[in-house]
């Protein structure tokens, strides 16, 4: 289940991170969440992954990808829209608007219990794209390290700056990771984030 909120270039990551976490808090306390999708689910865990990208025209885009564990078989798009009308309701006056129906949650049920995730394999400069992670801010700013290196996207001062925007933000942050272990159990880890 992504969970987005609308932003703006002009929107501190600090206030937008703090507002983002507090609206997932109201919404894991809501009645939908803990007594109405719990049951119909028949829930046995979840757990959350925040995940932080950059766009030059809009700024930090923070959204969640909360992974929940239940037994039963469900109707997607009624979740998805009770579950939108809770969360439009939890993240009032936190991002630029409300979430827009599209884009601002959604619902998808598989039976593996996969999940899929970006993963950022390539230690090349990113060439220009829509948005980044920090993870490409960073490599970013050590490309202009090379002779004459140059971003179309991103001055070296630019990356200096949101990188050290996204570091405060993330200061004392800790991730919280469910894991199978060899006999199947699961056990959570927790560990401050790499970047």
């Amino acid at each position: 289940m992504p969970l987005t909120i609308p932003h703006h270039l002009g929107l501190s990551f600090n206030r937008f991170y703090e507002g983002f976490t507090l609206s997932t808090r109201r919404l894991k306390n809501s009645y939908t969440w803990r007594y109405w999708l719990k049951d119909i689910i028949d829930y046995v865990f979840h757990f959350d992954r925040y995940e932080t990208l950059i766009n030059p025209r809009n700024g930090f885009h923070l959204h969640l990808h909360s992974v929940i564990g239940g037994r039963n078989n469900i109707d997607t798009d009624e979740v998805k829209n009770r579950l939108y009308d809770t969360w439009v309701r939890c993240s009032s006056g936190v991002g630029s608007s409300i979430p827009s129906y599209e884009q601002g949650i959604d619902f998808i049920e598989t039976s593996n219990g996969t999940y899929p995730m970006k993963l950022y394999e390539n230690t090349n400069v990113p060439i220009p794209q829509e948005t980044y992670s920090p993870e490409d801010l960073e490599k970013i700013f050590y490309g202009y390290n090379q002779k004459d290196f140059f971003h179309p996207d991103f001055t070296r001062d630019e990356c200096e700056t949101l990188i050290k925007k996204y570091r405060k933000g993330m200061e004392n942050k800790i991730y919280t990771r469910l894991y199978p272990d060899e006999l199947g159990r699961w056990y959570w880890t927790t560990n401050r984030p790499l970047f």
